[in-house]
């Protein structure tokens, strides 16, 4: 009986074990290709894979080969390099800050119509892609990919009221709208909770420019306003 619990025991601790090493090699990825700022291709030994529970990148290369979504804001510290797989889209609902001395460069596996997406928007007082209030912002470098940024009444990409960083484009397409012009025309008395309200996804602007916080709201528009706020 003792040989046979024994026996019992080796064998599930020699499944945790392969479990265990599954989940590992699940969260890395060898050998993936990136286009490099001179247009070379050029390839990382390994990267560890963006998923929608990655809020923090710290040091190291990261990449996104799958459709991705994170609701909350993505914080680099280090050196980070993010390479955009072909054919996937990387959601940053609440954008990504990049400040003092860490930077963030991100790469493209091709040119066209198939390179991997970004799309990063912020509310009030940060920046889509960079720094938050009175923050010095770091450096950003895009080499590629389909980038989409859209600040709220902040930047889309850099500086937000604090020491500027450097912004540099090499390649890709790149689209960055600022703040919405009409976000003034908040009623003092709602600021707090429109800010709140963008800052958490559950309001976006009518337009890339606008907010219309003095508009009406249709049914569709307050169902997605709801789900919004169910998936917080």
């Amino acid at each position: 009986m003792k040989k046979k619990l024994g026996w019992i025991l080796s064998l599930t601790l020699c499944f945790a074990l392969m479990i265990a090493a599954t989940l590992v090699t699940a969260s890395a990825s060898a050998s993936v290709s990136y286009i490099d700022e001179t247009s070379v291709e050029q390839t990382c030994d390994s990267a560890t894979v963006v998923t929608s529970n990655s809020t923090t990148w710290n040091d190291g290369w990261y990449v996104v080969n799958g459709d991705v979504t994170i609701n909350t804001r993505v914080t680099v510290t280090g050196d980070v390099h993010l390479i955009l797989a072909d054919g996937y889209t990387l959601t940053a609902s609440q954008g990504i800050t990049v400040t003092g001395d860490n930077s963030l460069t991100i790469y493209a596996q091709s040119a066209g119509e198939g390179m991997g997406k970004l799309t990063a928007n912020a509310g009030w007082e940060r920046a889509a892609i960079g720094s938050e209030q009175f923050q010095a912002a770091g450096n950003i470098t895009i080499c590629g990919g389909n980038i989409t940024a859209a600040g709220g009444e902040s930047a889309a990409i850099g500086n937000v009221n604090g020491e500027a960083g450097t912004v540099t484009i090499y390649g890709g397409w790149v689209k960055a709208t600022g703040a919405y012009t009409d976000a003034d025309s908040v009623s003092s008395w709602a600021e707090t909770a429109m800010r709140w309200a963008v800052e958490n996804g559950i309001i976006t602007g009518v337009t890339d420019s606008t907010l219309e916080p003095q508009g009406t709201a249709t049914r569709a528009q307050c169902a997605a306003m709801l789900m919004r706020f169910a998936e917080l």
